[in-house]
């Protein structure tokens, strides 16, 4: 069970600026948008943003909102393993107490792996303010009950790794929720990666391992989807 407020980019340049929105609206036009490939999309699950009047909001300390959940300038939705033959199970909920976006779900077994699957909450294919001046980003929950599950990553991205497999697109991090109440995870870019296992979506070697890793600017000036998962670990 996880309750998120918010989700910013942190840590930016002093002269951080709007971004426009010309090549977003542009790109919904088209049957070249990044996400309009990727094998979810087409099957029931819905994308983009809830309106045509997006910007990017700069808060007064420069950090760059990416959505409140208050009022989510995106949709979003669970996906789960059941679409590779898994039996894990979510479900997504918007605007508790007006406030938070709330994850509840449990990570099982997918029974042709014999081990454990996935859950998400995603958005993809809507309005993603152009956040690669950042050095981080910062998760704004709450925990109702302590947490000791183990298996929460954020991914966000399309781009796949030369030598990875078809299906591995986006970049990866772990989080760690620390026990009960309104707290704020710092995810720091350099602990995101492209190559990470597809079994247990643990990051292999880190962008700050090895910059090669490390997330492009041209996801990070534009997300296209983004996902807050447990994976890897049943629970």
């Amino acid at each position: 069970h996880l309750e998120v407020k918010s989700i910013d980019a942190i840590d930016c340049d002093d002269d951080v600026v709007d971004t426009m929105l010309e090549n977003f609206m542009e790109q919904q036009k088209g049957e070249d948008a990044p996400w309009k490939d990727l094998d979810y999309v087409g099957k029931g699950i819905s994308h983009g943003a809830k309106n045509n009047n997006n910007k990017a909001i700069i808060l007064e300390n420069g950090d760059i909102r990416i959505e409140s959940f208050d009022n989510p300038q995106n949709d979003w939705f669970p996906l789960n393993d059941p679409v590779m033959g898994g039996q894990s199970v979510s479900k997504v909920e918007m605007g508790r107490n007006n406030k938070f976006g709330v994850f509840d779900g449990e990570v099982k077994d997918v029974p042709s792996l014999s081990a454990p699957g996935f859950i998400k909450m995603e958005t993809r294919g809507g309005y993603f303010p152009d956040v690669s001046s950042c050095k981080a980003l910062r998760l704004r929950l709450r925990m109702i009950l302590p947490d000791k599950y183990e298996g929460w990553f954020v991914t966000f991205g399309t781009h796949h790794r030369a030598d990875a497999q078809p299906y591995i697109r986006g970049y990866k991090a772990h989080f760690q929720p620390d026990g009960v109440g309104r707290q704020d995870v710092i995810i720091p870019f350099d602990q995101f990666s492209d190559n990470w296992d597809p079994l247990t979506g643990k990051v292999l070697v880190s962008c700050l391992e090895d910059p090669k890793y490390c997330a492009d600017t041209a996801t990070l000036r534009d997300m296209t989807i983004f996902s807050i998962m447990g994976e890897g670990v049943n629970g």
